[in-house]
């Protein structure tokens, strides 16, 4: 017979081991902080469908938290857009990718001044299919951005419009010198 004080001990080392291996679980999308998210989205940019699916998760639930983000909402979007990308069957890419528009559309709705979800926006519709008659409304957005760049000349922003000006010399190629705003983006997102 075991003693009652040595199953008294095993039982408190066994609360003891299932109190930290709940501490150690990852968080709930719901507590899952807004740069975590980010992070998510940016690995299932790279191709991880797992982290796009936790990424969708975390800002549903961002933006259950804060309704008046406009850039949970446009990173929310995207996520399903990324969603969309990966799934499988034409019912559920359509789905997704509806979703995510409009939370894009609703996104830039809510800040038409705010360059996060303008480029956020920009990028999606400049990569989706053109069936969702979404290109004119990419470069559209694209040559805002530019825009406000030029006004702004901010670093902050100038990573971001590296990328826009490549999409530009190709989808807009005659409405601006894009290398040469390209190389200044560059060089400002270098200091």
């Amino acid at each position: 017979m075991i003693p009652f004080q040595s199953i008294r001990a095993i039982g408190f080392a066994l609360i003891a081991a299932s109190m930290a291996a709940v501490s150690a679980a990852p968080a709930s999308a719901a507590e899952v902080p807004f740069d975590k998210a980010v992070e998510l989205h940016d690995a299932g940019r790279e191709g991880d469908v797992a982290s796009t699916e936790s990424a969708v998760e975390a800002f549903e639930a961002l933006v259950k938290k804060d309704t008046a983000d406009p850039v949970a909402l446009a990173y929310l979007g995207s996520s399903y857009a990324l969603l969309a990308r990966d799934s499988r069957g034409v019912a559920n890419r359509m789905r997704y990718a509806n979703r995510g528009l409009r939370h894009l559309d609703a996104a830039v709705s809510m800040a038409p001044d705010k360059f996060t979800p303008r480029l956020i926006r920009a990028n999606v519709t400049a990569h989706i299919p053109a069936m969702f008659g979404r290109t004119e409304q990419a470069v559209e957005d694209m040559l805002l951005l530019d825009a406000m760049f030029t006004e702004a000349r901010s670093p902050a922003m100038a990573g971001g419009m590296i990328g826009i000006y490549e999409l530009l010399s190709e989808k807009a190629p005659e409405q601006g010198d894009w290398t040469e705003k390209a190389r200044i983006a560059r060089e400002l997102a270098e200091r």
